[in-house]
This record gives structure tokens, C-alpha cells and sequence, in this order.
């Protein structure tokens, strides 16, 4: 909601250029532990009357970013929700089935309008005016700015000679975590990441940023983006070579699931937790679903929830 305010008051591209929390850091901390913890419960395999509030709770939480402008949250959070049904028919549904007959045609006949306004928002976040009796525009709309992932492979293509050399885009996030966390600062007089600047977009292991540096400098600098694509980061790397083995990667990943789930907890909560990540990569980086295990909110929250599992079980025995 601090975001929010921010946007409101600022404008959606100033967030990334100059957003500072007003929320004490402890609060702020402790919040990054929420979506993980939504996770391992989920992973649980509770029964649908234990997970309802729970999981309209992170649909509110995911569904606020809206307010500020990102859509991806709110997309992949519902997204999210109607996999797990889906898993949860096929495993441990209960007396009944998850989502049925009736919840299908409901979902069916709410996509239309779910991404006119998705379409919508983009145009209030970049001030523009749009035609909103023109529905049919809006949801034709939505689906062609799904495709600008073809930009940044276009992109990509033409500065392949100028990038930066020596850089693994591929693994960009967790290249640039270790270069750039709070223990690299401390005993290495390293710096934070500085979003939106000349260094960040040369120095560091961020394709997006790079691209976007390179074919509109206006954009970057003012807090605007291309995105980012996996398909783009694999191919800078290795070539084609490199993006068949990532999408194999995914694959394969992809139709486990449902047996992680169904095999262990543990199983069931790395599942779920690389699930969205993957969905999104056509519009984000090839390791995100690597990189949501790295940071020490990561380590902190799979610590603690080994300890309580094993303290649990220690217990009953």
C-alpha cells in the first residue's frame, strides 16, 4: 500500500527511479517471508475449507500491485490459484473436486474481461488516453502487448556485437546477488545494485537492462524497461543450443510437478514455488526459478520451517 501511495502521488515510472520505503525496514523484511510461507502451507495439502482464507488473502496481497501499476503479480498469483486446483483434483481433492464444471465456464467466461483490464491498466500507468466502451479493442489490445518479448529478441539480435563481454545473463539474478548482497558489501566493498543507472546496465549480469540502455537511453533513464526474456538470455549466452536445453529444463520441470506434489512435502513446495516463475519466463529471466531459492529470505524461511516440521514430528512420535 506504501507503493501505492507512492504511484498515486509520483507517477509508475518515478517508482523506479526515486520510490524510498516510509515502512520501517524489520516490517518491510518480515514481509518478503509471505508468499513463501503461503507456499510451504499450500504444500501441506490442506483441504479446501482449511486453504480458503489463505489463499484469498494472497490473491488481496498479489491483486494490491495493481494499484500501483504491475500486472505481472496480480496475473501470476491467479494464475497460480487455478493450477493448484487443478493439481489439487488430481491429488487429495477431498469429497469433491477442487474447481468443477460450473468453476471452469465461470473462469472461461471472466477471461475477456480480466484482461481488457489488464490492457486498461497499462494505458492508466503510462497516462494515455483509451477508447473503454471499445472492449474488443482492449482485449485485442492485451494480447499484442504479450508479444514484445519478440522486441527484446529483436533487440538482443541486433546489439549482440556492442554487449558487454564476459557477462552470464542466463544466471544474471544470482550473479548479481552475490556481487551485490548485504555480506559482499560488508567484507567486500561492494555496492547495492543501483537500478536505472549506466553502471548497472554495463556492469552487471541484467540482459533487460542492458537492452534497454542500448536502443532507448530516454527510457531507461526515465525508469522504463523492455522486459526481459528468457529466450533472449539463453540465446545471448549459448546460442540456440542453449535455449533448447533451457526449454528442456522447464519442460521437464513442468511435468513434474504434479508428481513433486504428490511424492513429498518438500517436493511439493519446490514445485509450487518454481511453478509461476517458469509461467512468466517468456517475460522475465531464465533463472528466476533458481534464484527464488538464493536470497537469505530463502535460506531464513527453509530453515525455519525444517526445524518446526522435524520439532513437529519429533513431538508426535
Amino acid at each position: 500500500m506504501d507503493q501505492v501511495r507512492y504511484v498515486l502521488a509520483h507517477g509508475y515510472m518515478d517508482f523506479y527511479l526515486n520510490y524510498k520505503s516510509l515502512i520501517p525496514y524489520v516490517i518491510v523484511f518480515l514481509a518478503t517471508f509471505f508468499e513463501y510461507f503461503v507456499m510451504f502451507f499450500l504444500a501441506t495439502m490442506p483441504s479446501k475449507k482449511e486453504s480458503k482464507w489463505i489463499i484469498i488473502i494472497y490473491l488481496l496481497v498479489s491483486v494490491t500491485s495493481i494499484g500501483m501499476g504491475q500486472r505481472g503479480s496480480a496475473v501470476l498469483a491467479i494464475i497460480f490459484v487455478v493450477s493448484y486446483y487443478f493439481i489439487r483434483n488430481g491429488i487429495n481433492p477431498g469429497e469433491k473436486p477442487w474447481i468443477g464444471k460450473k468453476g471452469i465456464f465461470t473462469l472461461l467466461l471472466s477471461i475477456p474481461v480480466l484482461v481488457s483490464s489488464l490492457f486498461l491498466i497499462s494505458y492508466v500507468r503510462a497516462e494515455k488516453d483509451v477508447d473503454i466502451d471499445d472492449s474488443a479493442n482492449l482485449a485485442i489490445g492485451f494480447f499484442y502487448q504479450q508479444g514484445v518479448s519478440v522486441n527484446v529478441l529483436g533487440y538482443a539480435k541486433e546489439f549482440e556485437n556492442i554487449l558487454p563481454e564476459g557477462k552470464i545473463y542466463s544466471a544474471g539474478k544470482v550473479v548479481d546477488f552475490f556481487n551485490h548482497n548485504t555480506i559482499s558489501q560488508l567484507f567486500f566493498n561492494t555496492e547495492p545494485v543501483k537500478p536505472q543507472t549506466t553502471e548497472h546496465a554495463l556492469n552487471d549480469h541484467t540482459l533487460h537492462a542492458t537492452l534497454t540502455y542500448l536502443g532507448s537511453p530516454s527510457l531507461y533513464f526515465s525508469g522504463g524497461g523492455y522486459g526481459g526474456c528468457y529466450i533472449a538470455d539463453l540465446w545471448v549466452d549459448f546460442g540456440l543450443f542453449g535455449v533448447i536445453v533451457g526449454s528442456l529444463i522447464y519442460g521437464i520441470c513442468l511435468a513434474n510437478i504434479r508428481k513433486w506434489c504428490r511424492k513429498s512435502f518438500w517436493g511439493a513446495a519446490v514445485g509450487l514455488m518454481m511453478y509461476t516463475n517458469i509461467i512468466f519466463a517468456p517475460r522475465a529471466n531464465f533463472i528466476d526459478f533458481i534464484y527464488v531459492f538464493v536470497p537469505f529470505t530463502a535460506i531464513i524461511v527453509f530453515s525455519i520451517v525444517f526445524f518446526v516440521k522435524n520439532k513437529f514430528v519429533y513431538n508426535n512420535e
